[in-house]
């Protein structure tokens, strides 16, 4: 991806200059199995798109998230449909094919009312952060001010 990204910043092939050699077969041997499903996902929710656009998609294709609608999408014209604007290097056949997307549920949300409960502290949040080796937390202002809150709270005693 980075020789992409570094020949794809250029105008012209002509005003291109590469200061030391690379193999070409790094960018000649196509997409990665995740690119190209990445790739392949981003032309259905393109003609999603536009199907909403036309207003042509069937009222059943609804949903919040791109995993929802794209296993909509291909339930409903099938897994071997490709839209017709798809270019040869995503595009999905019987012998490479894309596969009806797993069904992922989201996390549940909750929402925390801070004003319901005000026992509520950093020390009791549970996290599964872990900080880099020999690296240093940045304090931000509020939690300057909660710390001299607890300081202060602490000297009064």
């Amino acid at each position: 991806m980075s020789y992409y990204t570094c020949l794809s910043r250029s105008t012209s092939a002509a005003g291109t200059i590469i200061m030391q050699g690379f193999e070409p077969s790094i960018i000649n041997r196509g997409y990665s199995g995740y690119l190209r499903q990445e790739f392949r996902e981003h032309e259905i929710l393109d003609d999603l798109t536009k199907l909403t656009y036309e207003k042509k998609l069937p009222d059943f294709i609804q949903g919040n998230t791109c995993n929802t609608l794209i296993r909509q999408y291909q339930q409903w014209k099938g897994e071997h449909f490709v839209p017709n604007k798809v270019d040869i290097a995503p595009k999905w056949s019987d012998k490479d094919p894309i596969n009806l997307l797993s069904v992922v549920t989201d996390t549940a949300w909750h929402i925390i009312d801070k004003s319901k409960n005000k026992n509520i502290s950093k020390s009791n949040i549970v996290t599964t952060f872990i900080p880099a080796k020999e690296s240093k937390a940045v304090k931000h202002k509020q939690d300057e001010i909660d710390d001299n809150l607890v300081v202060n709270k602490k000297n009064k005693k």
